[in-house]
């Protein structure tokens, strides 16, 4: 009898600790999110930027979100942190062309775990963008192009295999980022 009330104490016990664990993180979660919205943070160097969202991910999984939730908070975050506060992602930025002038490309950020994806994920994962590019093009002003940046980096061969698929015929496409590594459409 003794032994089934320690189990069930126990139990008990560990599930008040597992809720707490959820409480913290789910505060520290809270206070990186709302450091980001101040606007007070500086576009932030790649490997800090790169620790940042390691950090959030790993909090994010001890909390009792579901995967979706993570995700969105996720891709939040990193859109916080590659924005300056005038330019937003996932909208309209002006690149110095060499001819002279500007041209407009949509920069689209993404925060997908690159970096932990097979070859086979990882191009379903490009086929999925650039198909969501592709339909999104309609919407875009003058047929503007299309840049992806991924916060995370990748095995360079399957870099090159996702910019292949990004590049293929019809898409709007123009640049890949993998962190600090550039893939332009040739």
């Amino acid at each position: 009898m003794l032994s089934l009330q320690r189990s069930a104490g126990n139990a008990a016990v560990n599930e008040a600790l597992e809720q707490r664990a959820d409480q913290v993180a789910a505060g520290e979660v809270d206070r990186m999110m709302a450091e980001a919205r101040s606007g007070k943070m500086s576009p932030r160097q790649f490997r800090r930027k790169q620790a940042d969202v390691e950090k959030i991910d790993k909090l994010l999984e001890r909390t009792n979100l579901t995967p979706v939730e993570q995700n969105r908070i996720k891709g939040d975050y990193n859109e916080l942190l590659t924005r300056s506060r005038e330019v937003r992602t996932d909208e309209v930025q002006y690149r110095a062309e060499p001819a002279g002038g500007k041209k407009a490309v949509a920069v689209e950020s993404k925060s997908d775990r690159v970096h932990r994806m097979d070859l086979k994920e990882a191009k379903a994962n490009a086929r999925r963008y650039r198909q969501k590019a592709i339909e999104d093009a309609p919407n875009r002003a003058h047929g503007r192009p299309v840049v992806i940046k991924y916060t995370q980096n990748q095995d360079p061969e399957i870099q090159q295999a996702m910019a292949e698929v990004f590049f293929s015929e019809g898409s709007p496409v123009t640049e890949v980022h993998f962190g600090t590594t550039v893939y332009r459409r040739p």
